[in-house]
């Protein structure tokens, strides 16, 4: 380090050296001298700040572009990357969407598979129901045309359908005995056709009176089946309004 007065100078440009070399002055020389002094020092001064903020800003801006360079540099480097990082994510993504759309699709035709069918079994159910109650109904009904010819044939001639009675108990009034005998049509056929094959006064279901005024019925000789259809025609002549005397007098 150099001395130049009572100041210290570290360091000047090469343009100021042969003025630093130069031997100092004193203070105590006239005042022109010390304002020539103070004027060369401070030029001085002015001139290594100076250099030294233009070193700073050039040093600063020198390091700004560095940053800069390394930005663009990381963004050259990193954006494919990042780019086909994204592309990645997105392709998983659509594939992911794809077949849980794909699942609810096959979810739904199962669903409605499995709802269509039940509905169309129970379609079909309800018309093989409707067909069976239809084809017994007009079964049943053929078997009761048959056999009130059978009664018209066979048994009108002594039995009338409703009082007066004519050489018999009339058919109303044997269907309300019977229906207050028997809680099943099935038991009351039977016994009827028991009865109609051999009659007798412990096989009835009327009274003593009956038998007094119209006697012991002859026995029918008809084959089983019409006896069994016949006897289950006259269980449904039963009417619940009849009031007319079981024994008709």
């Amino acid at each position: 380090m150099r001395k130049t007065g009572c100041f210290r100078i570290d360091k000047i440009t090469k343009k100021r050296k042969a003025f630093a070399s130069r031997p100092a002055v004193s203070y105590h020389g006239s005042q022109d001298e010390q304002l020539r002094y103070f004027i060369r020092h401070a030029s001085a001064s002015f001139a290594l700040c100076s250099n030294f903020l233009l070193q700073s800003l050039i040093t600063i801006y020198h390091y700004h572009q560095f940053l800069n360079q390394s930005l663009i540099n990381m963004k050259r480097f990193f954006l494919p990357f990042a780019l086909s990082a994204l592309l990645i994510a997105s392709a998983t993504t659509f594939s992911a969407c794809q077949q849980q759309t794909g699942s609810v699709n096959e979810q739904q035709q199962e669903s409605a598979v499995t709802t269509d069918v039940p509905a169309e079994t129970s379609t079909g159910d309800v018309a093989e129901e409707k067909s069976e109650a239809i084809a017994k109904k007009e079964a049943a009904q053929a078997a009761a045309e048959k056999a009130e010819a059978i009664y018209h044939k066979s048994c009108s001639s002594c039995h009338s359908l409703t009082p007066p009675a004519k050489s018999a108990p009339p058919i109303i009034a044997i269907a309300g005995q019977y229906r207050a005998r028997y809680g099943k049509k099935s038991g009351a056929v039977a016994d009827m056709v028991s009865f109609m094959k051999e009659p007798s006064i412990g096989k009835s279901v009327f009274g003593s009176k009956t038998f007094e005024r119209f006697g012991i019925m002859p026995v029918m000789s008809l084959p089983d089946k019409e006896l069994e259809m016949v006897s289950e025609w006259l269980w449904d002549q039963y009417d619940p309004n009849f009031e007319g005397d079981a024994d008709c007098q």
